[in-house]
């Protein structure tokens, strides 16, 4: 009831959890001692590696590249 409930002092709460941060309450055990209950052990969930997904690339063919001719420079006559 309402005297045994103490700001700091630790609960048990039975019931179940609705939805993220709500449990529906059916019972609320006041002054406990976390290691007077027998929690059921949660078995451990498998680490499985990650799955790295590789799209398809699709990649263009491409020729070597077209070359213009270059042009060669005309000998300047030296101005001696």
């Amino acid at each position: 009831d309402a005297a045994d409930m103490r700001a700091g002092s630790m609960v048990a709460v039975e019931g179940r959890v609705q939805a993220p941060g709500v449990v529906d309450a059916e019972r609320v055990i006041f002054s406990v001692n976390p290691m007077d209950f027998d929690f059921p052990i949660i078995p451990r969930m498998p680490v499985l590696p990650p799955v790295f997904h590789h799209p398809e690339i699709e990649r263009p063919e491409f020729g070597p590249p077209e070359i213009e001719p270059l042009v060669e420079r005309p000998e300047l006559p030296d101005n001696d």
